[in-house]
């Protein structure tokens, strides 16, 4: 298939693909290849032949890219923990190193076709780990005899359930595009299904709202792709909700992370002892940031400003656990202030009004999952949160454009 394409190009492709294959595993493949993918998209910037169609969307979207990269590099400066910063930085990289690699692909050798099958092969790499993550559990369970095998971070042995979680997500929504293209639709039932179990058993909270909002999506599309029909919108949702709303009721509390955390909700506000640890954390992050705007406090002393939050407010055990703000968003406006945070929420809002303004729903709705998980977590804060966001990010926004470009 690359056979008579150029070896820049070839490169670049096969570059792509073992970048999709292995982060499900782990993401330490994308910094060199990141690394090597900068350099053809430079010798391709400043090629003379270079007729890469450009247009106003392609520039700002990747323009943004390169702004929360800058804002995040440039606060290592004002960084006391230069050394601590420096190391934070290596999970932005990527937002920068994209940049360039998608600016300067021509749509003409990156088509729509290749791309699906880059999409494809994170697929059926997503599989193989999940397959792989069950078996480790099935051992565990063996020996131990103990359903808890089979949930949350005990079901997830390559990284932190949260990011499976995230990457299990994004595999839902490729497969409900695939099936909306109708390529091998059962066949994508049928992993779709696969992969609900396998979101709902990781017990992350993210992941079990962002599933479940895909879900209601995808049947509003299909009950009105011919005309809207509110009637049966409304009993859809009805009786999709209720599916979700038995099971948290009826799994055992100990592994329910989600009923536990919605009964946290429900406490006093003012019992710490009551509340779920994430609030604590939260509160303490936002008073961080609030107290150092308008620029925050560098990237590098957000932890230690907030493990001395912790400490004056006696939370020895989050001081302890070196608990990071769990919001990107908060995280962010403490790390590199109000320009920090309005960079990242600009891309969420670019993402939005672009995809829907095209009709093509599959960047929205990715920027949709990503938003919600960046409100439980600071997924940006580690490279397996960093490098997946900023890869698929700018692929899906590419394969947005180019879509809307073979098209016109």
């Amino acid at each position: 298939m690359l056979r008579q394409e150029p070896v820049l190009f070839q490169i670049t492709y096969i570059l792509l693909a073992i970048c999709l294959i292995t982060i499900p595993f782990d993401s330490f493949i994308l910094l060199p290849a990141g690394v090597v993918l900068l350099g053809i998209s430079l010798v391709n910037l400043f090629k003379k032949e270079n007729k890469t169609p450009k247009n106003k969307e392609n520039r700002i979207f990747f323009t943004l890219f390169l702004l929360f990269f800058l804002l995040n590099f440039l606060s290592i400066f004002y960084s006391q923990n230069k050394t601590f910063a420096f190391v934070k930085i290596e999970s932005y990289v990527l937002f920068f190193m994209i940049s360039p690699l998608f600016f300067t692909l021509n749509p003409q050798k990156m088509t729509r076709k290749r791309i699906e099958i880059l999409l494809y092969s994170f697929m059926i790499s997503m599989a193989l780990v999940i397959l792989v993550n069950y078996a480790i559990s099935y051992n565990f369970f063996l020996e131990t005899h103990r359903s808890y095998q089979f949930f949350y971070k005990y079901l997830s042995h390559f990284m932190h359930p949260s990011y499976q979680a995230l990457y299990a997500c994004v595999a839902l929504l490729l497969s409900f595009y695939f099936i909306t293209q109708r390529k091998k639709p059962l066949l994508f039932a049928f992993f779709s299904l696969f992969l609900l179990l396998y979101i709902f058993m990781l017990q992350s909270k993210a992941g079990i709202f962002a599933a479940i909002l895909l879900l209601i999506f995808v049947g509003l599309y299909w009950i009105n792709r011919k005309k809207i029909r509110y009637l049966f919108s409304a009993l859809f949702i009805a009786i999709f909700l209720f599916i979700p709303v038995f099971l948290l009721k009826n799994i055992d509390i100990k592994i329910n992370r989600v009923t536990t955390f919605i009964e946290s909700l429900k406490r006093e506000k003012d019992s710490d002892q009551n509340r779920d640890v994430r609030f604590l954390i939260w509160q303490n992050a936002w008073n961080v940031a609030i107290e150092n705007l308008p620029f925050g406090v560098g990237i590098g002393d957000v932890h230690d400003k907030l493990n001395r939050a912790y400490e004056v407010n006696g939370l020895a055990k989050l001081q302890e656990k070196d608990y990071n703000a769990h919001n990107q968003y908060i995280e962010t406006l403490a790390g590199t202030g109000v320009l920090g945070l309005l960079s990242l929420l600009s891309l969420f809002f670019f993402s939005f009004l672009y995809g829907i303004k095209n009709c093509k729903l599959l960047l929205p709705l990715f920027a949709s999952i990503v938003f919600l998980f960046l409100l439980f977590e600071s997924m940006l804060e580690r490279k397996a949160g960093g490098d997946f966001i900023a890869l698929f990010w700018g692929l899906l926004f590419y394969f947005t454009w180019v879509k809307e470009k073979t098209l016109n």
